[in-house]
């Protein structure tokens, strides 16, 4: 049999709440119309977006589906999933295997030099994202080298680098040392 235990609510730290419950509730029913706009937009005509007449195709039943199947196929959105399923999957593989074992090492092990990687590692995280891919399409452009897969993939896994290795060192961090002594008898 389970004991149930009820606690009394407290209202005096539920109404300090009130006004984060207040924004979140904004928050939450803001994103939630934007959402449901872009799907009512995509599924009617661009006359009736440019009239700001979205919502009436909507509840009219007058959906137009084929607005899928048109960008699908004429204006080459399968080529842009593809690749950015490929550069998603590319990116996300091969930023797991530098970081991994990167953080591991600096979560487990102590060696000189240990502290200044970990730092240099939090100083590239602060440095916007912009500030590295401008100078380097600039460069990029000017060596005629800006459809080159490779360095896209290359430059992506770069900037996720950084971060990884710091969120990874933290999980790893948290594991418990039996795991490593157990592994290490079997």
């Amino acid at each position: 049999m389970s004991k149930h235990t009820h606690e009394r609510i407290s209202w005096k730290k539920e109404a300090r709440l009130l006004p984060g419950y207040i924004l979140l509730f904004a928050w939450v029913a803001f994103t939630a119309f934007v959402l449901l706009w872009i799907i009512a937009a995509s599924l009617g005509e661009t006359n009736d977006i440019m009239k700001g007449e979205v919502w009436q195709n909507l509840f009219s039943g007058d959906l137009h589906f084929e607005n899928y199947a048109d960008a699908w196929s004429s204006y080459n959105v399968s080529v842009y999933f593809i690749n950015s399923l490929l550069y998603s999957v590319v990116g996300c593989v091969g930023t797991l295997a530098i970081a991994a074992p990167a953080a591991y090492v600096m979560s487990r092990f102590k060696f000189f030099g240990n502290r200044p990687i970990q730092l240099s590692y939090i100083v590239a995280m602060s440095v916007p994202a912009v500030m590295v891919i401008l100078p380097l399409f600039s460069l990029a452009s000017g060596l005629d080298l800006t459809n080159n897969r490779v360095l896209y993939i290359i430059l992506v896994i770069c900037l996720r680098v950084p971060f990884s290795v710091i969120y990874l060192m933290n999980f790893f961090q948290s594991l418990s040392r039996s795991y490593e002594e157990a592994a290490a008898i079997d």
